[in-house]
């Protein structure tokens, strides 16, 4: 009995070891096997053309995109497709027709209603303006009434309803409260003023803290490194161009002369001094390894003065609050 237990119990250690290390394995394939792209196109006067792809594990799992309208995005692993687009326009393209043809038939049928709808429609348009006007003359009469009512009872008790005393009291409250909402708004704009120049202050001087000039090293320190893992390996075009005027076209093609050292030898342009064209054929490829990502993330994450930093932004906003 106890064999058969530590067999079972050393079966179940071997399956689980087996599991950990598979993985492992596709955790650090993930991590240190490079996302290998490319993106070539070609533009002309009046069309684009753009084919981008991306590949992982040597083509086990890859991705296209085309371009132009509607573009189209495949999602393949290994021969089975995943994902793609093209099919799933197609089939809503089935099934919006019918649809469509029956929205089309709705809106022909309410744009032409039949002629007994339209003289119900005048009929009943007519009685309500007769019914309206009705209404209007007993409203009239009703108003006169109280008006005549009003009067008399005005004139009975005597009350004389504006009166030199109410005019000069009331234009004197008037230019009172105008005083009032001049000096409120002052009184706002001075205190919006003093806030912002607080933040300003406060800003300033947490921009000219060592910890803060030293998080900003650090976090340029890491996009630098990020920046050259994605950045292209490969770079080659081909532009011809031409703004229709000489001297600009000269402007042009000097800024670039003066930046192709940098961009280099695969990075071909050639001026042309007579006409407004733009033609370019462009490839750019390169890989991108999510280890590197994952690191340089992490440590910014990790850093203690970027977590200070925010806690200081969020104190500063709770202070305007």
């Amino acid at each position: 009995m106890l064999a058969m237990s530590l067999r079972i119990l050393t079966v179940i250690g071997i399956i689980l070891l087996v599991v950990t290390a598979l993985l492992l394995a596709v955790i650090l394939l993930i991590l240190f096997f490079p996302v290998t792209y490319d993106v070539r196109g070609s533009k002309c006067e009046k069309e684009l053309k753009v084919t981008a792809g991306a590949r992982w594990l040597f083509g086990l799992l890859r991705m296209k995109y085309r371009y132009p309208e509607p573009g189209r995005v495949i999602v393949k692993a290994l021969w089975f497709t995943l994902y793609d687009s093209g099919s799933a326009g197609e089939e809503k393209e089935e099934k919006d027709p019918g649809k469509k043809a029956g929205a089309r038939e709705k809106k022909g049928k309410k744009k032409n209603p039949s002629p007994a709808v339209e003289e119900n429609a005048d009929d009943g348009g007519t009685a309500c303006t007769e019914a309206a006007r009705e209404t209007e003359g007993a409203a009239d009469c009703g108003r006169r009434e109280a008006d005549v009512v009003r009067t008399e009872t005005d004139a009975s008790t005597g009350a004389v309803s504006d009166s030199d005393e109410e005019k000069g009291s009331g234009a004197a409250g008037s230019i009172l409260k105008k005083f009032k909402k001049i000096k409120y708004t002052i009184r706002n704009i001075y205190d919006k003023i003093r806030e912002v120049w607080e933040n300003i202050s406060y800003y300033t001087e947490l921009l000219r803290e060592e910890d803060t000039r030293q998080l900003f090293a650090h976090i340029w320190l890491r996009l630098d490194k990020i920046l050259r893992n994605i950045r292209p390996r490969h770079l080659r075009a081909d532009i011809l161009f031409g703004t229709g005027s000489p001297d600009t076209t000269g402007y042009a093609y000097g800024a670039y002369c003066m930046v192709s050292s940098a961009l280099g030898k695969g990075f071909l342009v050639t001026p042309d001094f007579e006409r407004a064209v733009f033609q370019a054929e462009f490839e750019v490829s390169g890989h991108i390894t999510l280890w590197v990502l994952s690191v340089n993330a992490l440590k910014l994450f990790l850093d203690k003065r970027l977590k200070a930093f925010i806690r200081k932004l969020k104190k500063a906003k709770t202070k305007k609050a």
